[in-house]
């Protein structure tokens, strides 16, 4: 019979490749140290089995998800990722369960060049939940309420992808891989004046930012950055999803006037500028004749 120990230590425990990490796992907290003149940034999400993912998802996939979620916050302030720690919920022992989600674990972990530092082991409903811990220069964070009257709006790659795939039977490579746009998120803090991250929807996400900052922004239908796979749906279809569907992960961006020039040239990804900060409160989007777009759902609605 397994034991909480021997899961964490079969499936789980590694040894930090990070010479920052003074403790990991194993002992009762991890201890790591943060270089002088960087600050902490923190994050916590948790996926849960029937709402982020399904028995029929692949559960290397999972694995993998559950990192580069969290990753994506760090992005969005501009943090280089360092470690994470995880807490894992579930009804019973399931080896091959546990070999594959570790497997995408790692892979992630890998890929970002992180370390698992620490977490726990429970039994209970399928969920997993991850903190992530990144750093960055003190001051240096891009927050949400930075955006000012006559910035431009800019998100990273397309849009809509991930939501299309929760029409998909095993969903898609944009829903289960989503890639942490670290890069992206390193490069615009030194031209950004806000930035979120995409997870609930374009427009729920950017009205955090609005409300955050003050403003109001205007948005154009016309100028959302879509997918071929996207461009191949009805017009409609393809533009609520990248209006509304949730889980894309992209970076979106308010970036003054005088720094356009330098912030295109400089970033790593693909940036589309899709409108721009005004007076007031209101989020407008407008369609190809410039008339109000009728936006049937926000975003994604926790509850």
């Amino acid at each position: 019979m397994s034991s909480e120990f021997s899961i964490i230590k079969k499936f789980f425990q590694q040894i930090p490749s990070d010479k920052d990490v003074i403790v990991g796992s194993g002992d009762d907290c991890a201890i790591v140290r943060v270089t002088e003149g960087y600050e902490l940034a923190l994050s916590i999400d948790t996926l849960v089995l029937d709402t982020h993912f399904t028995l029929n998802t692949r559960v290397t996939d999972v694995g993998y998800k559950a990192v580069t979620s969290r990753l994506r916050d760090l992005a969005a302030m501009g943090a280089i990722p360092k470690w994470v720690t995880m807490s894992l919920t579930m009804p019973q022992v399931d080896q091959d369960w546990l070999c594959q989600f570790s497997k995408g674990l790692c892979e992630a972990i890998r890929e970002y060049k992180i370390d698992l530092i620490g977490g726990d082991l429970s039994r209970g409903p399928l969920t997993i939940t991850v903190q992530s811990h990144g750093i960055l220069p003190i001051g240096s964070a891009v927050l949400r309420r930075g955006a000012e009257i006559g910035d431009s709006i800019y998100v990273t790659n397309t849009l809509g992808d991930a939501g299309y795939g929760l029409t998909l039977p095993d969903g898609n490579t944009a829903l289960y891989r989503p890639v942490a746009q670290i890069a992206a998120g390193l490069t615009m803090r030194d031209f950004a004046s806000s930035c979120i991250d995409i997870s609930d929807g374009l427009l729920q996400d950017l009205q955090h930012m609005l409300t955050a900052s003050s403003v109001g922004a205007t948005v154009y239908v016309d100028k959302l950055p879509l997918s071929e796979t996207l461009q191949g749906l009805p017009r409609d279809t393809a533009v609520q999803l990248a209006l509304s569907g949730g889980e894309d992960y992209q970076l979106l961006m308010t970036i003054p006037k005088k720094h356009i020039a330098q912030f295109e040239l400089a970033m790593p990804t693909r940036v589309t500028c899709i409108g721009e900060i005004v007076e007031g409160s209101e989020l407008i989007v407008l369609n190809l004749k410039g008339e109000r777009y009728r936006v049937m759902q926000k975003g994604y609605q926790h509850f």
